[in-house]
């Protein structure tokens, strides 16, 4: 506990040394955390809920209270400005699979901002979220599909880690995630579970704390198909060689451009002027060199195929 403390003492002095004092403090003003420390204190009691309503839709909550509980709990939203976003990009009739579907919140975002006419198709392993996603995903008017596996690079039994905050599991292992147990799920490959299907999907949605390498590369035989990704890029959990090959195996499926912003913004109780300012486009090389960079830990990725540019830059002016 001292040798973290000294670490954030620390990580404080060379983030105003390098920002100024002025640049610190407005960052963290803009961040917000004081203002959900504010609810949290406020509200405590709301936090001992099993369920919340969202956008009309009830919710059955995990037991775990830090991360997608507590953000809905107290402020109704998770992930606002990649939502915005998702809501922005999605097209009537889509395919989509969402791959760590969690509770199934981007799985009632796309049911919603499309009226049910949609096909959804939720991976989610952790035995605790799958069994919320069921009992949520009944309400959803669009054709849902749920399985209760990790998306990987093989089929078989793999290794998932639990952590204490819910939405933080991982079938790659990390000791920032807080993790505190092991399970053995079920693992497939995205463009085998779709030929078994008999479906091409249309939109890739991903957020697998750190495993989108692995993924993706069990996405091989569906990438061509899908017009939009939404991938959260976990950039310091990936290594240079799988930053490789993540964006090779992108571009040699024709992936060409992007629009993306930092995660370190997107929390429910950060400014809204500085989510805006964290969006950025370009081609998928210039994404590509951003995450390199390393700035930020984890990006919302929206990234487009080439055959998707027109209907991309039309969308764009309308998230903006």
């Amino acid at each position: 506990m001292t040798a973290g403390f000294f670490r954030r003492v620390a990580k404080i002095v060379t983030s105003i040394g390098r920002e100024g004092l002025g640049g610190y403090l407005g960052r963290l003003r803009d961040r917000g955390e004081y203002r959900r420390i504010w609810r949290k204190v406020f509200y405590a009691r709301r936090l001992r809920s099993s369920e919340v309503t969202v956008s009309q839709y009830r919710f059955a909550l995990p037991q775990r209270t830090a991360g997608i509980k507590e953000e809905l709990l107290l402020f109704g939203t998770h992930e606002p400005f990649a939502t915005h976003l998702y809501r922005k990009f999605l097209t009537h009739g889509d395919i989509i699979f969402d791959v760590g579907s969690n509770l199934g919140y981007f799985v009632m975002v796309a049911d919603q901002a499309l009226n049910g006419q949609c096909e959804v198709h939720g991976f989610e392993p952790d035995p605790e979220l799958f069994h919320l996603l069921r009992i949520n995903s009944r309400q959803f008017r669009a054709k849902i599909f749920l399985q209760p596996c990790a998306a990987t690079d093989r089929n078989g039994t793999i290794r998932f880690h639990r952590s204490t905050v819910s939405n933080w599991g991982t079938i790659v292992p990390r000791e920032s995630l807080m993790l505190t147990e092991t399970v053995i799920v079920g693992g497939l490959r995205l463009d085998e579970y779709a030929q078994s299907c008999g479906i091409m999907p249309t939109v890739l949605r991903m957020d697998i704390e750190g495993g989108e390498h692995l993924a993706l590369r069990g996405s091989a035989g569906i990438l061509p198909y899908v017009r939009l990704i939404f991938l959260e890029l976990h950039c310091l959990f990936l290594d240079d060689d799988q930053m490789t090959e993540l964006f090779a195996l992108l571009f040699n499926t024709g992936f060409r451009r992007a629009v993306w912003s930092n995660r370190y913004y997107d929390w429910p109780w950060s400014r809204k002027e500085a989510q805006y300012r964290s969006l950025l486009e370009g081609t998928l090389d210039a994404l590509e060199d951003f995450a390199r960079r390393r700035e930020y830990s984890t990006l919302s990725a929206f990234i487009f195929a080439e055959r998707q540019t027109a209907a991309r830059d039309s969308d764009l002016t309308r998230a903006r």
